[in-house]
């Protein structure tokens, strides 16, 4: 499944982000996979910063790629959207500006800028050269978005026999997505162990994704 981001790029002709010097994105498929082991394994190097499962239940990382995908809609937003003619700018009281939007570019720049601000320059103000996180509530969608603003970004997957994550779950109630969401069952963390995993194992391994199974 291609990255729906990627059009965007091409459709306005907008400029690459700049590197954030190759963030490192942990995403477990569920809960009770080993990503914090991972994670404590790579904050043992004082060179980066892992932040843990950061404001899961604001689903910050969720809630701005479903922003982010209204964009790759075909019709919107429109050209008439964007009044990029310097008659306009000095006389705007003469014209329907009623739906006058910034530049896309100042979009998707603030997309970044806002995860910058939360993630890379917290972890710099900790004395860290880079910055990275783990989560254990994104799908692929969510995986493409954080590709989309961080090109230079490296992925490691973390999968686990379901009955092993059940196991190590049974007695807990989280929430998968605050307020609702709460998951008691083995049927409810099955159908989303088989949900997550499904996805994420859709994206085939490369140099910047490596998938990692917690028997290994």
């Amino acid at each position: 499944m291609p990255n729906p981001f990627t059009t965007l790029a091409k459709q306005y002709d907008l400029d690459s982000l700049p590197s954030a010097n190759t963030p490192l994105f942990l995403l477990s498929t569920i809960w009770r996979s080993g990503s914090t082991l991972v994670q404590r394994t790579l904050a043992s190097d004082h060179d980066i910063q892992i932040w843990g499962e950061p404001y899961s239940d604001a689903s910050l990382i969720q809630m701005l790629t479903q922003s982010a995908l209204s964009l790759t809609q075909p019709q919107w937003p429109a050209d008439r959207h964007f009044l990029n003619f310097e008659e306009i700018h000095q006389n705007p009281e003469e014209y329907f500006i009623a739906n006058w939007y910034p530049p896309m570019q100042s979009m998707v720049e603030a997309h970044r800028a806002m995860l910058d601000r939360l993630f890379k320059i917290s972890a710099e103000n900790l004395g860290r050269k880079r910055f990275g996180a783990k989560f254990v509530r994104l799908s692929v969608r969510e995986m493409y978005y954080l590709q989309w603003l961080y090109p230079d970004a490296k992925f490691i997957i973390l999968v686990r026999n379901p009955w092993d994550c059940w196991r190590s779950y049974k007695g807990y109630q989280w929430s998968y997505r605050w307020p609702k969401g709460i998951i008691k069952t083995v049927q409810q963390f099955a159908k989303l162990w088989e949900h997550q995993t499904r996805e994420l194992l859709s994206e085939p391994p490369s140099s910047l994704l490596r998938i990692l199974r917690y028997e290994d």
